[in-house]
């Protein structure tokens, strides 16, 4: 067999086998990886719902679970007047629930307006493949491991039916009074609105998004979600947080708008997952009060 036949051949069946990788990564993939993936499932919950009514907001909001009606569109990480304008821009609102918390306007926050607009909203496939795409390529060896040596995949969160995604875990239990003030700590400073907040970029964008759902004729209410009592004495003591919440009270009296602050509800240690998110059952708790306060 001369040496270029046989180089054809070694090709050829070099072709083979990654292709059989590749499908069966593939298959890896979408079998195992998907139905446990946060961000496909919310990325497949926004390109096909058709609900008006909506929950928008960062990861505080995606605790929210239990809103008959609702789908929740909450996500860490992606700004939300794009996501917004995105899902509304061929249907109607209904009843909407924005984001009202003061930690939307924080530095970080700005970073994350600032992402590609689509941001959380792709389906995470490149030409149809998932194993091709950025969000899973890096990861395809890691999850072959996982089949091969840990024998199973789990998930520490809840991916719910309406988009919400839980913790069972309960922040009360999870350290020492001065661990969790510590940790509430770090995080408060991290979450500092910026100031003026009405100057920001932060706050231009949730004037725009306000305004947009007004003139659309939405059903609007904007929630400040509760937070657990070391957080909640530690913002107390610093201006921004305030100047942050009476730029939020400002805005909806300007607008005629629903505001609902929850943090003046009784939410115990026991319905956080941590130092800023509710677990499920007090986002349960959180929807109960939401529809009744709100829309009720």
């Amino acid at each position: 067999m001369s040496f270029k036949r046989y180089s054809i051949i070694a090709g050829l069946g070099l072709a083979v086998v990654f292709v059989l990788l590749l499908g069966a990564s593939e298959w890896l993939i979408r079998a195992k990886i998907v139905p446990l993936d946060t961000g496909t499932q919310h990325a497949r919950l926004f390109n096909e719902s058709q609900s008006p009514n909506a929950i928008f907001g960062d990861s505080h909001m995606l605790k929210i679970n239990g809103m008959e009606g609702f789908v929740n569109l909450a996500r860490g990480g992606a700004g939300v007047e794009s996501k917004v304008f995105a899902y509304y821009e061929n249907k109607d609102p209904g009843k909407v629930v924005l984001h009202a918390d003061a930690n939307q306007f924080a530095a970080l926050a700005g970073d994350a307006q600032e992402q590609d607009e689509n941001a959380g909203v792709g389906d995470g496939t490149r030409f149809g493949l998932h194993v091709l795409s950025d969000r899973f390529q890096g990861f395809i060896l890691a999850y072959w491991r996982r089949l091969l040596v840990d024998r199973e995949f789990s998930l520490d969160s809840k991916i719910h039916a309406d988009g919400a995604i839980t913790e069972s875990t309960v922040w009360g239990g999870a350290y020492s009074d001065s661990g969790r003030l510590r940790i509430a700590s770090s995080t408060v400073a991290l979450q500092r609105p910026v100031t003026p907040v009405a100057d920001s970029a932060q706050g231009a964008a949730f004037i725009r998004v306000v305004s947009y759902l007004r003139e659309r004729e939405a059903d609007l209410c904007l929630v400040v979600m509760p937070t657990p009592s070391e957080y909640h004495s530690l913002a107390e003591k610093i201006p921004a947080f305030q100047e942050a919440r009476s730029f939020v009270r400002d805005v909806a009296a300007s607008t005629g708008t629903t505001l609902v602050d929850l943090t003046e509800a009784e939410f115990g240690q026991d319905l956080f997952a941590d130092e800023d998110h509710l677990n499920e059952i007090g986002g349960r708790r959180a929807g109960d009060l939401i529809a009744v306060r709100c829309f009720g």
